[in-house]
């Protein structure tokens, strides 16, 4: 195991610290938990097929440009919600 020194402001860390009580941790503890959860890839597996399946779906309508402007989506957002 290696250790990282970073440098971040305190309104940051006190957020890190308020989440990490939330979940009986250490803002160390949190703090790695943290980086290692967002990358790791291994989440994939954790997915099942069907989910699997309609993720590569959407990822392939994407690479053939069938995509919604987000300023159609927001649109439709702020119909739908009012928002």
């Amino acid at each position: 195991m290696k250790t990282l020194t970073i440098t971040i402001s305190d309104a940051t860390l006190e957020k890190l610290a308020d989440h990490a009580a939330e979940n009986g941790k250490t803002s160390e503890e949190w703090a790695s938990w943290m980086l290692e959860d967002k990358y790791d890839d291994d989440w994939l597996n954790d997915l099942s097929e069907e989910d699997r399946a309609s993720l590569a779906e959407a990822l392939a309508e994407a690479d053939r440009g069938e995509t919604i402007p987000h300023e159609q989506v927001m649109e439709e957002m702020r119909r739908k919600f009012g928002w």
